[in-house]
């Protein structure tokens, strides 16, 4: 979430940003109409952003891997979300995904300050994807997306920095490259320089070899 609102900072920075908070108001009409002016319509995004970032990997089970064998969504709770997002968003959702926005979902309705100030079908775009029309997103919302689902996006940032510290002792700080970032696009993100980058996707790749990959785990996940 702390490194959300880096990101999310640097992108309302962006010239290009007015763009995006337009498609976000109009794709989600329903709710953003209720924004007159315009830095409480931008809270109210970065907000969601906030929470999307923080609550993404919400409905991730315990050693996933292997459990994700065992415990699915069953048909009669993907017709509840259905109703919600829409029969193919719900029935074409991963099983993490799925569980995450059913908890995010279930605490909204049961906290009324929580469903009143904020947009699930938003929070459902931004943390699994969904989207209920028929037709595609809009390509203006696919940089906010990249911020949670991409090659660089907040959860990446965090998580390799972590795991890289504790198990191949790599020193990629988060701050390195979030202070080099311009903005994202809806290609990605663009940065002014390349060595954070690199230092980043290698270390991520590093993980990948020697940790998340290790011959260890593949027995332990096959097992």
């Amino acid at each position: 979430m702390q490194v959300m609102r880096r990101l999310i900072a640097k992108q309302l920075a962006f010239d290009g940003s007015a763009k995006i908070i337009a498609s976000v108001k109009e794709a989600f009409l329903d709710f953003f109409s209720r924004y007159s002016d315009h830095n409480d319509l931008v809270n109210a995004i970065a907000t969601h952003m906030y929470i999307a970032g923080l609550l993404q990997d919400v409905g991730e089970l315990p050693f996933a891997q292997v459990t994700d064998v065992y415990f699915r969504p069953n048909a009669e709770e993907k017709g509840k979300l259905a109703k919600v997002i829409g029969q193919r968003a719900a029935f074409g959702l991963e099983t993490k995904e799925f569980f995450t926005l059913a908890c995010i979902h279930d605490a909204l309705n049961h906290d009324n300050l929580l469903k009143t100030n904020l947009s699930f079908p938003f929070l459902a775009y931004l943390t699994a994807g969904a989207w209920k029309p028929e037709t595609k997103p809009p390509s203006c919302l696919s940089p906010l997306a990249h911020m949670l689902d991409g090659v660089v996006d907040a959860d990446r940032i965090d998580y390799i920095a972590r795991d890289g510290l504790h198990t191949i002792g790599s020193r990629f700080v988060p701050s390195t490259i979030v202070e080099d970032l311009r903005h994202y696009t809806d290609k990605g993100p663009v940065f002014s320089e390349s060595e954070p980058v690199i230092a980043f996707l290698t270390a991520y790749a590093q993980l990948w070899s020697s940790v998340y990959f290790a011959p260890e785990n593949r027995f332990r996940v096959s097992a």
